[in-house]
């Protein structure tokens, strides 16, 4: 089990948000989430400039990141 902890900005009533959050639990793997409402201007242009389009927005401790469901991503951690 990884011990590192992401992040995951997350929107209310997502879905996408959900099944990840879920994964994550699933796989043991540690999160804080922050909603997407309470995140800077700054974080919200940098998020825009990366093309991340949907919630959620995961971050890694190592720098990756991706937005949306994706369990592919999510086994890599």
């Amino acid at each position: 089990m990884n011990t590192e902890i992401l992040t995951i900005y997350t929107r209310p009533n997502c879905g996408p948000c959900l099944a990840t959050k879920r994964a994550l639990a699933k796989a043991g793997i540690a999160f804080v989430e922050v909603p997407l409402e309470e995140v800077t201007d700054e974080q919200r242009a940098a998020f825009q400039a990366a093309g991340f389009r949907q919630a959620p927005v995961v971050l890694t401790p190592g720098g990756d990141a991706w937005a949306g469901f994706r369990p592919d991503r999510i086994g890599q951690q």
